[in-house]
Formats: C-alpha cells, structure tokens, sequence
C-alpha cells in the first residue's frame, strides 16, 4: 500500500479509470490525504478529483531539472 502526503506529484495508474473520468495521464499534486482515498489537484484542468490510493502512482524525479513548468 503507498503512502502519500500532501504535495506529492502523482499521476493516474488504470488507464481505463483515467479516460472515463476524462484526465487521461494528467499529472496532479495530492491537497488531501485519507486513510483510502485522496483528494488530487490537476494541473493542466484546473480540477481537484477524488481517487481510491490503490490508483494512485507517486512520481519519482532523481533530479530537479526533471520536472519542466512552463
């Protein structure tokens, strides 16, 4: 089971999850954590969506330079 704390970078893990609710593979930072699911907010939509934590796959960054904003 993974643990998230607020402000980890994440992203969808069930592609079939992920089109349904219309995200696609958008990436989010978690603003809210449960004991079972957290609240996500999406950067591109602009939209905070709710996800059970078994759908939910922290992003690994070795480096800094890896996240690019802009």
């Amino acid at each position: 089971m993974n643990t998230f704390q607020i402000g980890d970078i994440v992203v969808g893990n069930n592609s079939w999850l992920n089109s349904m609710l219309g995200y696609r593979t958008q990436a989010g930072v978690i603003i809210h954590v449960g004991q079972y699911s957290s609240i996500v907010h999406l950067f591109i939509t602009n939209q905070d969506i709710t996800l059970l934590n078994d759908y939910i796959d922290k992003i690994e960054m070795n480096k800094e330079d890896e996240l690019k904003i802009g």
